[in-house]
């Protein structure tokens, strides 16, 4: 057992000292020659047997007096909390047939675990899919929903990282997965034929919302241009530095899907964001669709620009 034993005072004469356990009845030293300057600053031994209760410190030098020092424990209790988890859950319902090669779109549930008050959900495609999408249609932890879309039954998997945020936007947990399209979808129950049991509770609604979500390709130097995107809010000021994460598409990519963030600072109104990559052949490309996914910072509703 580790003992930490300290003297408060030795005579001048005193030291070096061995040290002895009641265990044996002092016979015999698990520590010999212990400085005296060792002891007064507080000596930490790993010896000491298991068991004992009283430690003796003896003077071997001019000095033989000892003292005996009677051992205090400590008990240390150590909680673990437990980290949040995230994970795609069980699929909910189609919107269409899903049975041929047309348009499908289908709902997943999304899992979470001890996720903390304020926190949310993001998903990241990591490349952005060609044709398939995935977005967040539910960002609660407590109902996460994805929705997957894709135009026909011919297109690769979508492959994408469902994120657990913290109310500062820091990543907590996170898991990646894929989807592409499956037979059992076609089987699923329509999603608007799902009876849902909900606990509605009665908050103010909120006074901010969006007015405009414009954007525009912009030139920032000679040669290179960027996506330049502007929200603007009715209602007032936000309180808070609060983030919209949206996604958008180019002309020149047709359904891939891009994402960026604006964030308009406390006391302000607007916010204005350049996103992506800049490059000249942006300088001949157009934004052809973009819509907001969520809002992070004080409630504003996103109304007629949400994805």
């Amino acid at each position: 057992m580790t003992v930490l034993i300290t003297l408060t005072t030795a005579g001048t004469d005193s030291g070096p000292f061995n040290l002895y356990s009641n265990v044996d009845g002092y016979v015999s030293a698990f520590e010999t020659g212990v400085s005296k300057s060792a002891l007064l600053a507080g000596y930490s031994s790993a010896l000491v047997p298991n068991g004992s209760t009283t430690i003796r410190v003896k003077s071997t030098g001019v000095c033989t007096n000892y003292i005996d020092i009677t051992l205090v424990t400590t008990t240390t209790t150590t909680t673990t909390a437990a980290l949040p988890t995230i994970s795609l859950g069980s699929p909910l319902c189609r919107n269409n047939n899903c049975n041929d090669n047309a348009f499908c779109s289908v709902v997943y549930n999304i899992n979470t675990t001890n996720a903390p008050v304020g926190s949310y959900i993001t998903v990241q495609t990591d490349p952005p899919p060609s044709g398939a999408s995935v977005s967040i249609q539910d960002n609660n932890p407590a109902s996460g929903k994805l929705y997957y879309q894709e135009p026909n039954g011919l297109q690769p998997a979508v492959f994408f990282t469902l994120q657990l945020r913290d109310s500062g936007g820091s990543v907590i947990a996170s898991s990646s997965t894929s989807l592409i399209r499956q037979s059992f979808w076609q089987f699923l129950p329509l999603c608007s034929s799902i009876t849902t049991t909900t606990t509605t509770t009665t908050t103010a609604a909120p006074s901010l919302s969006i007015s405009s979500l414009s954007y525009t390709i912009e030139q920032v130097n000679v040669t290179d241009c960027q996506a330049q995107f502007t929200i603007t809010l009715l209602g007032g000021n936000v309180s808070q530095n609060t983030d919209f994460d949206f996604q958008y598409q180019l002309f020149s990519t047709g359904s891939t899907l891009y994402f960026g963030t604006v964030t308009i600072l406390a006391g302000q109104n607007s916010g204005t964001a350049l996103v992506g990559g800049a490059s000249p052949s942006l300088c001949e490309d157009a934004i052809t669709s973009a819509c907001v996914n969520t809002v992070t910072g004080d409630p504003v509703s996103i109304g007629g620009f949400s994805c």
